[in-house]
C-alpha cells in the first residue's frame, strides 16, 4: 500500500492527466449518445396440466414440473423470427424482423410465470408501441399454428365419427374432445395470453450523465494510478530506508522528515526557516561531525536530481553556523547553482567569474542576513558550455584550499553524482562525504551506479542523511523542546543577559511523558 502511494505521489500528473482524459471522453460519448428508452409489455404463461389428454399432439405449453423452465420454453417460443416479422409488418415505417429482433428481449419476470418482452427505442411511445406489437405478433403467430393443428384434428376426429356410427359411448368422447377442438381453434392459444400492455417510459433508459461523468472520474483515478504505478516500476526507484541500505549499507546518520509546504512557512523577515522537526535530525547530525580535528571539509552529494541535496547542504551548514562554528559553503554544482536563490542572496559571481578567483576567496563570500557566522560562494545564473563547465571544475580543488584556511567547517554542494561526476574532481580532497537519499526519488540504478564510483575511487561516505515522510518517523523523535522556538534568520534578542534563563512565560516548554 505504501509503495502504491509512493508511485502516485512520485507521478501527480499522470494520474490528473488519465483521470481527465477518462472524464473527458466520457464527456464525449454522453454527447454523441442519442437517448434511448426502454418500455415493456407482459404475457401470462399458463400451461397444461401434464397428464391432459383432450388436447394431447397439439403444440401448446403442458407443465413440466419445473415453473422456471416451462416459463423459458414459452420465451423461446415467442421470441421467434416468425413473430418478428409478423410484428415488423404491423409496425410498417421501415421496420423489419431483424430490426425488431435486435430491439426486443423477452425473458421471465424474476420466478413468476410472466414474461416480459422489452422494447428500446429513441421514443418513449415508438418503445410501447413496439413492446404491444410484438406481444400482439406473438399471440397472432401461435394463434395460426394452434387453429391450424385444431382443425387438421377436428377433421380427423370427424372422420373417425362416421367410422364409429352406432356406437354411442365412443362417439361421445369424440364429439366431447372434437368440441374443445373447435372452441381452441375460435379462441387461439390458451396458454399464452397478454397480461399487461407496456407504458411509454418518463425517462431514457440507462444511467444517468451525472452518474457515468462519477464512474469515469473513478475509473481515470484508477487507470492513472495504475499508469503511476508501472512507472515507478519502471523507473526502479529507491522505495524505503531498508532499500537503499540493501544497496549500499551505510550508517544512517539522520532521517529528516518531509513536511508539507504550510509547515515549511517561516516568519516574515526569516532568511531560512527550520521547522523543529527538521531542526532536531540536523542537530543530530551536527553532533556527530563536531570533531576536533581542525578545519573540516565536507561534501553533500545524491545520486539523483530532486533528492533535496541542496537543501540538506544548506541545513547542515546553518545548524553549524548556529553551534557557533565558522562556516564557508559552496555552491559547486555548476550546472544548476541554487543555494544563493534558497538563502535569498544578492547577485553572486557568475560561473565563468570562478576562473578568475584566485586564492582569496573573502571578497566573494556572502553572508546571509541573521545566520551567524555562515559565508556563501554562491554562482549566479544558468552555467555555460560544458568546457567552461570542465575548466572551473579543475579549479575547484583551489577554491577548497582557500576556504579550509577561513572557516572551521567548509559545505559543499554539488551536482548529483549519478548523473554527472562533477563531484569526483574533489571526492580525494574532501574529508567527509554525506550521501542524501529520497525514496520514492532516488533511482535504484543511480544510487548502485554512485556506489561503483566511490568505491572506485577509494571513497566511501560517512553515512546517509534520509529524507523520509513525516508519518514514516517515529512521532516522539522530534516532539521534545520548545514549542515555539526562533526561526534561523531573524535576530537574536539583544536585551537580554548570556546568563539570564528565559521565563516560561515567553519561551514556554513542552515535555511529553512517557506511556
Amino acid at each position: 500500500m505504501a509503495s502504491y502511494l509512493g508511485a502516485v505521489r512520485a507521478h501527480p500528473r499522470v494520474v490528473a492527466l488519465v483521470t481527465l482524459a477518462a472524464v473527458a471522453a466520457s464527456g464525449l460519448l454522453l454527447t454523441a449518445r442519442s437517448p434511448s428508452y426502454e418500455a415493456t409489455a407482459d404475457l401470462l404463461v399458463d400451461p397444461l396440466p401434464q397428464d391432459d389428454q383432450t388436447f394431447r399432439g397439439m403444440p401448446l405449453l403442458r407443465d413440466t414440473g419445473d415453473p422456471v423452465r416451462t416459463v423459458q420454453t414459452a420465451a423461446s417460443l415467442v421470441e421467434s423470427r416468425a413473430v418478428a416479422d409478423q410484428a415488423a409488418e404491423s409496425l410498417g415505417g421501415g421496420w423489419t424482423g431483424a430490426k425488431v429482433l435486435e430491439a426486443v428481449v423477452v425473458e421471465p419476470v424474476g420466478e413468476s410465470n410472466i414474461l416480459g418482452v422489452t422494447a428500446t427505442a429513441d421514443d418513449p411511445q415508438e418503445a410501447a408501441r413496439l413492446a404491444d406489437e410484438f406481444v400482439t405478433a406473438s399471440l397472432k403467430v401461435r394463434e395460426r399454428v394452434i387453429i391450424d393443428q385444431a382443425e387438421t384434428e377436428i377433421a380427423a376426429l370427424d372422420a373417425r365419427l362416421k367410422a364409429l356410427s352406432g356406437n354411442e359411448v365412443a362417439e361421445a368422447d369424440l364429439i366431447a374432445r372434437r368440441d374443445q377442438l373447435q372452441s381452441v381453434a375460435a379462441t387461439g392459444d390458451p396458454t399464452l395470453m397478454k397480461s399487461q400492455e407496456a407504458v411509454p417510459p418518463s425517462a431514457a433508459s440507462g444511467p444517468s450523465g451525472r452518474l457515468v461523468l462519477v464512474l469515469a472520474l473513478l475509473a481515470g483515478f484508477v487507470l492513472g494510478c495504475g499508469a503511476a504505478m508501472l512507472m515507478e516500476l519502471a523507473a526502479r526507484r529507491v522505495r524505503d530506508d531498508d532499500d537503499a541500505l540493501a544497496i549500499y549499507p551505510l550508517p544512517v546518520l539522520a532521517r529528516v522528515p518531509e513536511l508539507p509546504a504550510r509547515k515549511r512557512q517561516g516568519p516574515a523577515g526569516s532568511t531560512w526557516y527550520m521547522p523543529p522537526e527538521i531542526r532536531e535530525p540536523f542537530r543530530t547530525l551536527t553532533l556527530q561531525l563536531d570533531e576536533p580535528e581542525g578545519p573540516r571539509a565536507l561534501m553533500v552529494m545524491s545520486a539523483s536530481a530532486g533528492d533535496g541535496k541542496t537543501t540538506t547542504a544548506v541545513n547542515l551548514a546553518v545548524s553549524l553556523a548556529a553551534s557557533d562554528k565558522s562556516v564557508i559553503l559552496l555552491d559547486f554544482d555548476l550546472r544548476k547553482p541554487q543555494v544563493g536563490a534558497a538563502l535569498g542572496l544578492n547577485q553572486g559571481p557568475r560561473v565563468s567569474d570562478l576562473l578568475g578567483l584566485g586564492l582569496d576567496l573573502d571578497p566573494f563570500l556572502q553572508r546571509p542576513p541573521h545566520l551567524g557566522p555562515l559565508r556563501v560562494l554562491a554562482p549566479a545564473g544558468e552555467p555555460g558550455d560544458a568546457g567552461l563547465i570542465d575548466s572551473v571544475g579543475y579549479r575547484m580543488p583551489g577554491l577548497l584550499a582557500a576556504a579550509r584556511g577561513l572557516a572551521d567547517f567548509v559545505i559543499v554542494d554539488t551536482a548529483p553524482l549519478g548523473e554527472v561526476g562533477d563531484a569526483l574532481l574533489l571526492a580525494r580532497d574532501i574529508e567527509d562525504l554525506l550521501l542524501v537519499v529520497r525514496p520514492g526519488n532516488t533511482a535504484r540504478s543511480q544510487l548502485e551506479f554512485v556506489r561503483d564510483l566511490l568505491e572506485r575511487a577509494g571513497r566511501r561516505p560517512r553515512g546517509y542523511v534520509m529524507l523520509s515522510r513525516a508519518e514514516r518517523l517515529a512521532r516522539g523523535y522530534y516532539s521534545y523542546g520548545y514549542a515555539q522556538p526562533r526561526p534561523f534568520g531573524l535576530p537574536q534578542r539583544s536585551d537580554r543577559r548570556p546568563q539570564e534563563v528565559p521565563s516560561e512565560a515567553e519561551y514556554p516548554v513542552r515535555v511529553e511523558r512517557e506511556g
